[in-house]
C-alpha cells in the first residue's frame, strides 16, 4: 500500500510527464525527463521514483506504464487511474480524484468532453434491474477499481447507450444506401 507521500511524488511525475509531451517530447523521454526530476526535487534516487511508478503500481515492466500513459493523454484516465487507486492508501484516494479531475482537459479529448456535457446535462431516474450475479461482478469490478457502485453502473449504461445509438445510426444509413 503506498503512502500519501508516494502518491504524490507519482502524480508529480505525471504532471511533468504530460507537460514534457505536450511540448514534444517523445512519450518514454517526456517519462524518463519526469522522472528524473521527482526524484531531483525529492532528493532520492532516479530508481526511488521510477519503482513507485512502476511496480509500486503492479506494473511488470514500463512498457505497460507507457501503455498506461499513452492512453491517459489520449483521453482515457480511468485505465490510469484504476491501477494506481487500489495500491494507494485511503488517505489518498481524494489526491488521486482531485488530481485526475483537474488533469484531464475536456477541451483536448472530445470523448471526455461527450462525457462530462452529458454529466453536466439534466438527469432523469430510470429504475433498472439486473441479476444478482451481475450485481455482485459490477459491485466487486468497482470495489477493485475503488469507486462507487453506482456511479461505475451509470457509466456503463451511459457507454452502452452511446454504443447503440452510434450502432443504430450507422444501421441507418446502410439501410439508406
Amino acid at each position: 500500500m503506498m503512502n500519501r507521500k508516494t502518491v504524490r511524488q507519482i502524480l508529480e511525475a505525471l504532471v511533468l510527464f504530460r507537460e514534457k509531451h505536450a511540448h514534444g517530447d517523445p512519450l518514454t523521454v517526456a517519462r524518463q525527463e519526469a522522472v528524473r526530476e521527482v526524484a531531483q526535487r525529492y532528493g532520492v534516487t532516479y530508481q526511488t521514483i521510477e519503482d513507485a511508478c512502476r511496480r509500486r503500481l503492479g506494473l511488470g515492466d514500463v512498457s505497460e506504464l507507457d501503455t498506461l500513459l499513452q492512453h491517459w493523454i489520449g483521453g482515457d484516465h480511468l485505465p490510469l487511474m484504476n491501477q494506481l487507486t487500489p495500491r494507494a492508501s485511503a488517505t489518498a484516494h481524494a489526491d488521486i480524484t482531485i488530481f485526475f479531475r483537474d488533469h484531464t482537459n475536456p477541451s483536448e479529448h472530445p470523448r471526455e468532453n461527450a462525457t462530462s456535457s452529458a454529466e453536466d446535462s439534466p438527469r432523469e431516474n430510470f429504475t433498472a434491474s439486473v441479476s444478482l450475479r451481475d450485481a455482485r461482478k459490477l459491485r466487486a469490478i468497482a470495489e477493485i477499481r475503488g469507486v462507487d457502485p453506482t456511479a461505475f453502473f451509470n457509466q456503463i449504461v451511459s457507454r452502452a447507450i452511446r454504443d447503440e445509438t452510434k450502432a443504430f445510426a450507422q444501421a441507418i444509413l446502410r439501410d439508406s444506401e
